[in-house]
């Protein structure tokens, strides 16, 4: 798994575990693997509800034909990450998140 060397990281792939696991673990970052939708960007909401301060980055791939959507999105995280993106861009995003 990427980054346990360095973090500790608990992964899930079942989007309805989230705020399970966001109050079980509580979390610095939440980093979410999601096509652009109202109800990711409800998700995210309840998230930071739930955990206060709580860094979310969010990865998809770009539609030029959802450009209000991508902005809505953006208006709710931290970052945005399109695909492909390189392990080291999720690491430069995480690492200026928690030293912000």
């Amino acid at each position: 798994m990427v980054f346990q060397d360095r973090f500790h990281v608990v992964t899930t792939s079942n989007s309805a575990m989230i705020e399970s696991f966001a109050s079980t673990y509580p979390p610095d970052i939440a980093i979410i693997d999601s096509v652009p939708s109202e109800s990711i960007i409800r998700q995210i909401d309840d998230l930071k509800k739930l955990r206060t301060g709580l860094n979310v980055i969010v990865t998809y791939v770009y539609d030029s034909r959802d450009v209000q959507l991508d902005s809505a999105v953006r208006r709710h995280v931290d970052a945005v990450l399109y695909k492909p993106f390189e392990a080291e861009a999720v690491l430069s995003e995480v690492e200026k998140l928690l030293h912000d």
